[in-house]
This record gives structure tokens, sequence and C-alpha cells, in this order.
């Protein structure tokens, strides 16, 4: 079993994908970690988006990740 994801590793995704955000007049914030699920704040453009291609993101890069965007 994996061990519980860090906020560290979840950022370095989020500062990844932060130009293509700001791109489309959006914002991403971290929440709460726990265990494995991660709570994501969405503003902006975002708000309207289902954030398929954040979650993807995540993911494919922590494949245990459980998002859940607010």
């Amino acid at each position: 079993m994996r061990k519980a994801i860090s906020e560290k590793e979840v950022m370095e995704v989020l500062n990844s994908i932060k130009s293509q955000v700001n791109a489309h007049d959006g914002f991403l914030e971290l929440g709460e970690i726990k265990e494995n699920k991660v709570v994501i704040h969405c503003g902006g453009e975002c708000v309207s988006c289902d954030n398929k291609c954040i979650e993807e993101v995540l993911k494919d890069k922590i494949p245990d990740i459980e998002v859940i965007f607010r």
C-alpha cells in the first residue's frame, strides 16, 4: 500500500500546470489532504469546468490519488 500523499508532491503537479490554468483565467488552491484524498478549490473559469484535465494530470503523476473539487 502506498504511503499518504504529501502536500509537496501535489503542489509540484499543480505548479506544473499553473500556466495552462492561468491561460484559461482560472486558478487552483490546494485544500485538505487526508491519506490519498485531496481537495482542490477551483476559481475563475475553472469553476464552470468539469476539471477532468486537472484530475487526469494529477492521476498520471500520483496514481492512487482521489481528487475532490470544490
